[in-house]
């Protein structure tokens, strides 16, 4: 604490001494004054300097580990100071698992669906796993990331760990707003180069094949199905959460809604001519109710190896795309619209624009029973 004591010399007062402590070596400082309001005005100006020796003093121990730390980067106590003022993290640091939690509640407050909630998640805890939940996020470095994602999981190919690359980056953009972390750690992260093969589509024949045995076999939800992926744009997904009543035979559209729609965005798709006539073989006492069964995933794949046709996944909506593109009367735009792809352009022709002939799309969507 500082004082003013009286000086003496040879017993008789002659002035003031101001004492002010506090030193980083523990040591006090004191000046001599004439004037009582001089000791008085130093003790003042030098108040806030002492307060922070005192605090100096205090920490003496945590300062010189941060100096350590920070002496292989090259990097001064001050710099680390500013650049967390900048960029620092406003709140607590949460752990990883925590800070998924929070995440992940936000996402169902603002209404994304459960199967996106969920998908990212899994994604999420499997980090969680490789890095230890209970790891504080601000300790979380790139290096880590790049452990898992390139060392870790060192089967998966380039456009998975591009897809663990963005949860992650959702993930910590998302702790950035929340002012739980001042850096995301994926941004220093090169993404690895996706090579986009050729899409394997059904040539004509084998559509055709595909379509015929399943009038021959009364297969109608089957028949239903791949109608709606390989002529309208439909994921299978969504189609087999189609109703019949979404189906409006007059108008020629099929409703996708909301609730059903990937994007959470309604689209009305058109049914072209040729998907109406084997549509039509459906028997109208089966066009009541949900398009597919549960068991619609089993009996598809039992269909086609019955059909002995050379189907991968997604084979259909590819054949969509890939002749869509190619057919005079589509285009990009309105096979764009149809599959219900979110942004530009780009996707839809470095995928399918080179995969066929305009001859084929033709034939394509002019198969008919």
């Amino acid at each position: 604490m500082a004082s003013i004591q009286v000086s003496k010399r040879n017993g008789v007062p002659n002035g003031f001494l101001a004492v002010i402590g506090g030193q980083i070596d523990g040591k006090l400082i004191r000046k001599y004054f004439k004037k009582h309001e001089d000791a008085e005005r130093f003790i003042k100006e030098n108040d806030k300097t002492g307060a922070t020796m005192d605090k100096l003093f205090a920490n003496r121990a945590e300062l010189e580990v941060c100096i350590n730390r920070l002496a292989p980067l090259g990097v001064s106590v001050l710099t680390a100071v500013d650049f967390y003022i900048q960029h620092g993290a406003r709140k607590a640091n949460p752990t990883y698992d925590e800070a998924v939690a929070l995440f992940i509640r936000k996402k169902q407050r603002v209404g994304r669906r459960d199967r996106y909630t969920k998908q990212i998640k899994k994604s999420l805890d499997s980090f969680g796993r490789f890095i230890d939940s209970k790891t504080k996020i601000g300790d979380i470095t790139k290096e880590k990331i790049e452990a898992y994602v390139f060392d870790f999981k060192g089967a998966v190919n380039a456009k998975t760990r591009t897809g663990v690359l963005t949860n992650l980056s959702v993930f910590f953009n998302s702790c950035i707003k929340d002012g739980l972390l001042g850096l995301n750690p994926v941004k220093q992260i090169d993404r690895p180069t996706v090579v986009y093969k050729k899409p394997k589509i059904l040539t004509v024949e084998e559509g055709k094949t595909l379509l015929v045995y399943c009038v021959a076999n009364k297969a109608w939800e089957q028949l239903g199905l791949f109608v709606l992926v390989g002529f309208c744009g439909i994921r299978m997904e969504e189609a087999t959460k189609l109703d019949w009543s979404n189906l409006d035979f007059k108008r020629e559209m099929v409703l996708v809604p909301d609730s059903i729609a990937k994007k959470a965005a309604f689209r009305e798709n058109g049914i072209p001519a040729n998907a109406l006539e084997w549509l039509s073989l459906v028997p109208p006492s089966y066009r009541a109710g949900c398009l597919a069964s549960k068991k619609w995933e089993a009996r598809n794949r039992r269909l086609i190896a019955k059909a002995s046709v050379n189907y991968t996944r997604n084979c259909l909506r590819h054949s969509f795309a890939s002749y869509g593109v190619k057919h005079p009367s589509w285009g990009a735009a309105m096979v764009s619209d149809y599959l219900g792809h979110a942004g530009g352009l780009g996707m839809l022709h470095s995928h399918y624009r080179n995969v066929t002939s305009k001859e084929d799309a033709i034939a394509w969507f002019s198969l008919v029973p």
